[in-house]
């Protein structure tokens, strides 16, 4: 009996759904005051892609959020045994590097700072505490893994700050009551799946 294979696709409406959370995020807590550096977004190394440009909390009352960025967090396996999934954040920073090539959202540029937590969940802990504490992004945007964002779930809704669009295929995420800060990307019987095609035998 030939075993099917299944292949997790990352899918533009994904993406696209980022977008409209940077737009709410503008228009619920941004003001029209200039400042913030300009962001820029790099390919990946073993530890960082992206890079930072302004450390601070930002002008809009809003961390993460100035008059010309967004700050948005992530780690991704691009070392270890689950590296092949790294190409998940590449082709989202490709995303984003697109938008910004566009003009961003509403003249803000995304500033997507990757960390490489290798699936190593107290590797993600260590660097979402950098990418919220030091780095001061607006929110963490597709962590991958059950295990790395099962580690970080707790700190990041102690802290209020968004966990969303998680990158798993655990069913356990909808928990708003406890957890109203973390935001399941899909369920677990919604995954956007390619399956390949079955060996045919001749007879």
């Amino acid at each position: 009996m030939s075993k099917q294979n299944w292949f997790v696709v990352p899918t533009a409406p994904r993406l696209a759904a980022l977008t409209g959370v940077c737009l709410i995020l503008l228009a619920a807590g941004c003001d029209k005051k200039k400042g913030g550096g300009e962001s820029t977004t790099s390919g990946p190394t073993a530890d960082k892609v992206g890079a930072t440009a302004d450390k601070g909390g930002g002008d809009s009352g809003t961390p993460g959020v100035t008059a010309t960025e967004i700050k948005i967090g992530q780690t991704m396996p691009f070392s270890g045994p689950q590296s092949a999934y790294g190409v998940i954040g590449k082709a989202e920073a490709a995303y984003f590097k697109m938008i910004n090539e566009k003009g961003g959202i509403n003249g803000r540029k995304l500033n997507l700072i990757q960390y490489d937590d290798s699936y190593t969940p107290p590797k993600t802990v260590e660097q979402i505490r950098k990418l919220v504490e030091s780095d001061n992004v607006a929110f963490i945007f597709q962590s991958l893994g059950t295990g790395p964002n099962t580690a970080i779930q707790k700190y990041l809704n102690d802290k209020k700050v968004p966990h969303l669009f998680i990158a798993t295929g655990a069913d356990k995420w909808a928990n708003p009551q406890q957890f109203p800060w973390t935001i399941r990307g899909r369920s677990a019987g919604s995954r956007a799946i390619a399956p390949r095609p079955r060996s045919t035998r001749c007879t």
